[in-house]
């Protein structure tokens, strides 16, 4: 199973304070989760919270939350594929 290893400090804010549910966690080590890789709704929303965090313009205060956003979005990409076909280009 294909699966993108990301940093534990995004994931876990994502995790428990939003309505959509992260990726599925494949497996874990000390600092990181392997997640799934499906194109779903909840990558896209996970990947567009990230892309906010990362921006880093109202997180300031956050700096380790901001830092594994970008980390994130340096793995699993920054451009959103939604299901009709378009995409969206993060800039941040």
């Amino acid at each position: 199973m294909e699966s993108y290893k990301i940093p534990k400090v995004y994931y876990n804010d994502h995790y428990y304070n939003n309505d959509i549910k992260p990726p599925t966690i494949i497996r874990e080590t000390k600092s990181h989760y392997f997640i799934d890789v499906t194109e779903d709704d909840k990558m896209i929303e996970f990947r567009d919270r990230a892309a906010l965090y990362a921006s880093g313009d109202y997180w300031e205060d956050y700096r380790g939350l901001t830092l594994s956003a970008r980390a994130t979005l340096k793995v699993i990409g920054s451009v959103t594929n939604h299901p009709d076909g378009t995409q969206t280009t993060h800039h941040y």
